[in-house]
């Protein structure tokens, strides 16, 4: 690196980590540009593959779920749900990457036509789609456990029965649907569209014909989005997106753990047996919540991190980076409901079976059709008579 190089990358360095010692900001600019290198070329490969196998995994997951002998129980209908959302958010992703990896020139290139309003506003409900879908996966996963926490505790009174219906499983998902397009509306008053006339750039007259000119609309950030605003609407999206449904959470989660406990001691001292079924699917539930946990706190600590980072671009930009990688662990979680089901549940292995035609016909014999003829044995009586 020659000595202007040096000074510009300095410079930058500086730019990025301002009132950081020397050794601190080099090492900390140098993990941005590995994050940025990773970013450019092997994220959104990866994030391809992943979410295409995700959503075949699911596809799957969602017809086995969807089978009538299945919703039977509100557990069974909020993983359907869970399912069906996780689908609709890979299909997203894989729109981005796919654009990023194959239409990257028609789309972002120097001489790309300028964006429509049309696509504008189709780029706005993609990108609150997203925001929707991740939002809708985290609370419905919470109702799951909330559902299953009460129903254990409640298991020997009558009035809580209900919580196993499938009509309460269907309640949860119009429920959480509301709520999390409620919390959308803040994304919405975020930015404003806005239009400039545009002319093809220096280079590209060859590609448009003569006098071309079109409007260009773009994106403009609201009051909401201003920089005084940006550390308090990051806290209060990190608060209300990630870390009150990650405390609720591990309450919850911990309160479904004393449940499954106190269930157990009292099946123990009453001498009943024990409900294997009712147990497993407590166990669903809770491997199921953890999973939960660990692809969602790291994103909510991240959001803290880029709430305090206000006049240290560097930490933005690292924090944005991390949460955009830390988004595959989420990918990758979705997938995990269709593995905790398999392994703990019998009777959604039978419906796995069922649906790929693998269930063992049973076999009846012609002879075993045919009643067998009875036998009376006659046994002889003596009998004595007095004279």
């Amino acid at each position: 690196m020659s000595s202007a190089e040096q000074q510009v990358y300095d410079e930058s360095a500086e730019s990025y980590f301002p009132n950081y010692s020397n050794s601190t900001r080099k090492t900390l600019f140098e993990f941005i540009e590995t994050l940025a290198n990773f970013d450019q070329f092997y994220y959104s490969k990866i994030e391809l593959v992943m979410c295409i196998l995700a959503i075949f995994i699911n596809l799957f997951h969602g017809l086995v779920l969807a089978q009538k002998s299945m919703r039977t129980t509100s557990t069974n209908v909020v993983l359907l749900g869970l399912s069906v959302i996780d689908v609709l958010s890979m299909t997203m992703e894989i729109k981005d990457d796919y654009d990023l990896l194959f239409r990257y020139d028609e789309l972002y290139g120097s001489c790309a036509e300028p964006s429509s309003y049309f696509k504008i506003i189709t780029s706005q409900i993609h990108m609150l789609g997203i925001d929707f879908f991740r939002r809708f996966s985290t609370y419905l996963s919470l109702s799951l456990v909330t559902i299953r926490a009460y129903a254990i505790s409640n298991l020997l009174n009558p009035r809580y029965n209900f919580l196993t219906n499938p009509k309460t499983g269907w309640i949860a998902i119009v429920v959480n649907a509301f709520v999390c397009g409620l919390l959308c509306i803040p994304l919405v008053l975020s930015y404003d569209t806005k239009s400039t006339p545009w002319v093809p750039p220096i280079g590209c007259e060859d590609k448009y014909p003569k006098g071309f000119n079109k409007l260009e609309y773009f994106y403009v950030s609201t009051p909401w989005m201003i920089l005084d605003m940006f550390s308090v609407q990051t806290m209060l999206y990190a608060v209300l997106a990630k870390h009150v449904p990650v405390v609720l959470f591990i309450v919850m989660t911990l309160m479904l753990i004393r449940a499954i406990r106190k269930s157990k001691q009292d099946q123990e001292k009453s001498g009943r047996s024990r409900q294997d079924s009712a147990d497993k699917t407590s166990k669903l539930v809770l491997f199921t919540t953890i999973s939960v946990i660990v692809a969602e706190l790291p994103i909510g600590l991240l959001y803290v991190l880029q709430s305090f980072s206000e006049g240290v671009y560097g930490l933005i930009v690292i924090s944005e980076q991390l949460i955009k990688f830390w988004l595959l662990i989420y990918v990758l979680n979705t997938t995990s409901h269709f593995v905790i089901c398999y392994k703990l549940s019998s009777q959604y292995r039978k419906a796995c079976r069922k649906l790929l035609c693998l269930e063992p016909v049973k076999k009846v014999s012609i002879s075993s059709r045919i009643p067998k003829p009875s036998v009376i044995s006659v046994k002889s009586v003596a009998v004595t008579v007095d004279r």
